[in-house]
């Protein structure tokens, strides 16, 4: 409670700062703030389409034209390729510049979401904005989004955002912010898909952020997995910045600090929009860079932009060329033993590309092995230190032995290589991307020193140092974690091309510095190479014994099992399985009346039942137009359904004229599908024009109600349950 209270007494200090600087700072109402969260909060669950969501809708639009604003329903009625049974809600504060400030947040929330991760706070927060703006001059255009069908299961997420963005052609500077945060620690995501946010927006919203007291967690180097297009970041926002709009998405972390109180979540969430809004009121700028890189060092932002970073490619250029003038020997003796003995590295390259494909085979077979394929999503950091400590454990093994191959025994041709490798990636690596290159920068002027010092000691501690920015950005990466990126690392051969690539200048050099460190005791060799295999041996020894004796599972995190119950009409079938990421252990599974033991090491368990319940009816009715067949097809079920498939098949060309949903054709004319919002109304009519052939019709239905209630006993589980209903109408 002191921590809040200081939070919302620099909060009010920081508004009082901008009053005097000339900002025009909004003041938001903290206790109607509070009102709006506690009364949005009571209308939960709020899945799409929901009982919940039309309320807090009808809620929304009440506040809104109460402020003496119009909201713009946007619903899905013209959309070609999605269809929702609920909508969206615009609301415009005009401007008198041509900037645009977009905040959006969603209405609904993902099927099962826990109450206080719901995004009431986010919601109030944007309404009470509104209400602060309806009282204030506001140079800025202010375009407020509440969308709806963000968070559907069956992989069609975002449709709110795709919906207003395919109608939408930003004009004018803009600077959006997608708000769907719950409690803290608050989270800022910089972009993803390939994307990223421009660095002044980031910049700005950390400054606002510290100003205020607004508690907020930047992941500064997730900004290159974001530009690789592997990152699990926010879809909304990707979108967003793909249509040319400049964002940030502030969300939740994945664990809270302590239990949230939805009122106190939204005035945090309210000031420090009104804050970041404030701040654009005298312009918006309209750069965006591409390529830059963004630090925090001691609380103080970094930003090393595109024109700066090309000036230090250009210096780090011009120093080698110095070099290679003034120490004219030395130079043409590096490319003399390059030039000699340069075959030997695309060998040494595939030697190391060889130890990390078998690192990534072990990896596997181990996951085979403990029947627990994903095990390595709940421990990133020990199986990628496994991977690397492995790889490294082979090549320190094996070079020990390079007296006996026809490999060089020059060491300068080692620091050369090393150097000559680096110089490549610079120039790889910012071809991608220019802030990819600074990795590189940094290793290659840590490799330079390795090379032009003498000592033992000077060049053990440049050889630490020169792969020092790799290793952190890799650990923030993996202490995300990022699933989508890692995977690739640790179980591709993209990853460990790469990792070839990146990894062959360090083991150069550790090959040079082992040539140059004697062994305490006279008569043995590689030193260096043996300490290097010792300290990874034990490395990799620790880590399997810790993945082996580990469980990811305990009464705090309990293991996912997943149920479903599927209904084949068409088949005569009615079945159960029973799934997990890890093994099923031992089980008590009650299914269709009859109770089950199971004991099996396997992931997956099933069982069928004679008992097909009536839990899905349709009923189609054909009538002939001209040479078109109409049809209505009627679809009715005593439980309500999620979600709702309606396909086409048939051997001729399906011809569709019109329908009452969005549908799309395959390309290949054999099939079509109606897009059916989630939690259709039932009974639910579907009414379709074809022509031709009248076309066979599937239709899958899914639900979280069965009709005799699945029951799954066991230690610490995390269960959940759906029913799959399937029939079909034949040519």
């Amino acid at each position: 409670m002191v921590i809040n209270t200081m939070r919302r007494l620099a909060g009010i200090l920081w508004l009082a700062v901008a009053v005097t600087a000339g900002v025009s700072a909004f003041s938001v109402d903290a206790a109607r703030a509070e009102r709006y969260a506690e009364r949005i909060r009571s209308m939960y669950p709020r899945t799409e389409a929901s009982e919940g969501e039309r309320d807090l809708i009808a809620f929304v639009t009440e506040v809104v034209t109460e402020a003496g604003y119009a909201p713009r329903r946007i619903g899905f009625d013209r959309a070609s390729s999605m269809h929702s049974f609920s909508h969206s809600i615009e609301v415009v504060v005009p401007g008198s510049l041509d900037a645009t400030i977009v905040i959006a947040t969603p209405l609904d929330h993902r099927a099962g979401t826990p109450p206080d991760d719901d995004g009431s706070a986010s919601i109030a927060a944007a309404l009470a904005l509104i209400d602060a703006l309806a009282v204030a001059e506001t140079r800025n255009t202010y375009r407020f989004l509440f969308l709806s069908g963000e968070f559907r299961d069956a992989g069609e997420n975002p449709l709110g955002t795709q919906r207003f963005l395919a109608d939408y052609f930003p004009e004018g500077p803009h600077a959006m912010v997608y708000l769907d945060a719950s409690q803290l620690p608050f989270r800022l995501e910089t972009g993803g898909g390939g994307a990223v946010s421009p660095s002044w927006l980031i910049a700005d919203t950390v400054d606002t952020a510290a100003q205020i007291g607004f508690d907020i967690v930047v992941r500064t180097n997730l900004n290159q997995v974001h530009r690789l297009g592997v990152s699990t970041s926010s879809e909304p926002l990707r979108r967003f910045l793909v249509a040319g709009i400049p964002g940030i998405y502030v969300g939740s972390g994945a664990v809270g600090l302590r239990p949230p109180v939805v009122g106190e979540i939204a005035v945090d969430l309210a000031r420090f929009l009104a804050a970041w809004s404030a701040r654009y009121e005298h312009g918006i700028p309209g750069t965006w860079d591409q390529h830059y890189l963004y630090f925090q060092i001691a609380g103080r932002q970094i930003v090393i932009g595109e024109q700066f970073f090309i000036v230090i490619l250009l210096t780090v250029t011009l120093v080698t060329l110095l070099y290679a003038l003034v120490f004219r020997r030395r130079f043409a003796r590096y490319l003399r033993t390059i030039g000699r003995n340069v075959w030997n590295l695309p060998l040494l390259f595939l030697l190391i590309f060889g130890f990390l494909s078998a690192s990534t085979y072990l990896i596997e077979l181990f996951l085979r092995v403990r029947r627990f394929p994903t095990m390595w999503e709940y421990y990133p950091a020990a199986f990628v230190a496994l991977k690397v400590l492995l790889s490294v454990l082979l090549f320190s093994v094996t070079a020990q032995f390079l007296r006996y191959l026809p490999l060089s025994k020059n060491g300068s041709f080692y620091s050369a290589s090393a150097l000559l490798v680096l110089f490549i990636d610079v120039l790889l690596f910012s071809a991608i991307n220019l802030s990819f290159g600074y990795y590189f920068v940094w290793a290659y002027a840590a490799a330079f020193l390795f090379s032009v010092t003498r000592g033992k000691t000077a060049k053990t501690v440049t050889l630490l140092i020169a792969p020092l920015v790799l290793l952190v950005a890799a650990a923030e990466v993996v202490r995300v974690p990022e699933i989508r990126f890692i995977r690739t690392i640790l179980l591709s051969t993209r990853g460990d091309l790469v990792l070839s690539f990146v990894t062959i200048p360090f083991l150069l050099m550790l090959i040079r510095l082992d040539f140059m460190i004697r062994h305490p005791i006279r008569g043995r060799r590689s030193f260096a190479l043996r300490a290097a295999s010792l300290g990874s041996g034990v490395g990799v020894a620790t880590i399997i014994v810790f993945v082996v004796v580990s469980s990811p599972f305990s009464g705090q995190r309990p293991q996912p099992v997943h149920a479903v119950e599927t209904i084949d009409y068409p088949n005569l079938t009615r079945s159960l399985e029973v799934s997990s990421p890890a093994p099923l252990g031992t089980l008590r599974v009650s299914f269709a009346g009859i109770e089950h033991q199971i004991d099996t090491r396997d992931r997956s368990w099933r069982v069928e039942s004679p008992v097909l319940p009536d839990v899905l009816s349709a009923r189609l009715v054909y009538s002939e137009f001209l040479d078109r067949d109409r049809a209505e097809l009627t679809i009715d079920a005593p439980q309500p359904i999620e979600y709702l498939t309606v396909e086409f098949f048939s051997t001729d060309p399906v011809i569709v004229f019109d329908a009452n949903f969005p549908f799309s054709v395959a390309s290949d004319q054999r099939s079509a599908r109606l897009f059916v919002g989630a939690r259709p109304p039932l009974p639910l009519r579907v009414e379709y024009t074809v022509g031709g052939v009248p076309p066979g019709i599937n239709i899958t239905a899914t639900s979280r109600v069965h009709p005799v209630p699945v029951r799954i006993d066991g230690r610490a589980l995390d269960v959940s349950t759906e029913l799959l209903i399937r029939t079909r109408f034949t040519q």
